[in-house]
């Protein structure tokens, strides 16, 4: 028997590669006529790019970029081939700085830029960034002051790639730039807020990023103002532009600068990780979440995998931390059993602080079930 492990990870408990070494290690204590294929997948949020080199086809690419605070740090992208994949909160992530106030008028995507050009010069044609967890709320003219564009207030001079600073820029000078028109773009971003306005990037992402009274209405000013520096300049309206708020706007400046297109998380991680090809001869396929809902087959990891595997017959099952849908729903989105780590536990709590116990129970359960 041939099963897929292509687990998300378990926020706090459990990393993918955690839960398919438990499949795999479950599997050989069960049976050894069952042959586990290690997949961790993710959907293009925080450890995207561990799920990518885990791969085994990408190579991993480090260097030295600014963080947030443009403090530098060592970071790294991924590459095959001609192909790159950026995971911008490996440069510009939430993670990266301590909280403070005001923060978002100080970070800058200059490291997520810096990704991008060194990508560039090994070559890379085509290029995706999942932009999810960032400390920013500058547009991403950080990002693009790295690949050489350079942002002017109205005497001329050269404004530090801020958030603060988006409300003086007057000008923009692209004579610089490194860009190539020939490479492809591709943002990956799970949320389609637009730039400016309550659900846009400030206002709706903001606080945790120190956008917060007075800052917050400062980076809010500064984003309109911005967008129509660019609606003027560039001649492309990004205000309402559905996705241009992911990520602090760093997705509607790579629009409108560098002529990226946005696209699912899941479904893009799902191709650069060849998983369709993975389940040819699959009998089964195991994943799974922290928590299970209706918002799981709505671009999240467990949707991809059963589109995919529905795609080549194969059955789904599901370890999940808890699930709040009923096996009627379940099975409408192709998944033939839903197990809870909950439901092998005392509490949430102990769900959650022994879950490689409590997965090792429930995997080992239902792989007996499986070869029965």
């Amino acid at each position: 028997m041939k099963i897929i492990s292509a687990s998300d990870s378990f926020k706090g408990s459990l990393t993918s590669k955690q839960i398919s070494e438990i499949v795999t290690l479950g599997a050989k204590e069960i049976s050894e006529d069952i042959e586990i294929i290690s997949c961790p997948v993710a959907d293009g949020g925080e450890g995207t790019l561990d799920v990518i080199l885990q791969s085994g086809d990408f190579t991993e690419c480090c260097l030295t970029v600014k963080n947030p605070l443009f403090e530098p740090i060592t970071s790294s992208y991924a590459m095959r081939g001609k192909t790159a994949f950026i995971e911008m909160a490996k440069a510009s992530g939430l993670t990266l700085i301590p909280y403070k106030d005001g923060n978002a008028v100080l970070t800058s995507t200059y490291g997520t830029g810096q990704l991008i050009a060194d990508a560039l010069k090994n070559g890379a044609e085509e290029i995706y960034v999942a932009v999810g967890g960032s400390a920013t709320n500058d547009c991403g003219i950080g990002a693009l002051a790295a690949l050489g564009y350079r942002f002017l207030d109205k005497n001329g001079i050269e404004l530090k790639p801020t958030g603060g600073n988006l409300e003086k820029i007057e000008k923009i000078d692209s004579a610089d730039s490194v860009w190539q028109s020939n490479v492809k773009m591709t943002v990956l971003a799970d949320v389609d807020n637009p730039l400016v306005g309550e659900k846009g990037a400030t206002k709706f992402y903001g606080r945790q990023k120190g956008a917060v009274g007075e800052f917050a209405d400062r980076l809010e000013n500064g984003m309109l103002h911005f967008a129509d520096i660019i609606e003027k300049e560039i001649g492309k309206d990004i205000k309402n532009m559905p996705f241009a708020g992911a990520a602090g706007g760093l997705s509607g400046g790579l629009i409108a600068f560098l002529g990226a297109s946005v696209t699912s998380g899941i479904d893009a991680v799902m191709k650069l990780i060849s998983f369709e090809e993975k389940l040819r001869g699959a009998d089964a396929v195991i994943t799974g979440e922290g928590r299970l809902d209706r918002q799981s087959f709505r671009g999240k990891v467990i949707s991809g995998v059963c589109k995919a595997a529905q795609k080549h017959g194969v059955p789904v099952y599901a370890i999940v931390g808890s699930s709040e849908i009923s096996d009627i729903e379940a099975a409408e989105f192709g998944i033939r059993r839903v197990e809870t780590l909950i439901s092998d536990s005392y509490s949430l709590e102990d769900a959650v602080n022994n879950a490689p116990f409590h997965m090792e129970r429930t995997v080992k359960k239902l792989l007996s079930d499986l070869i029965k």
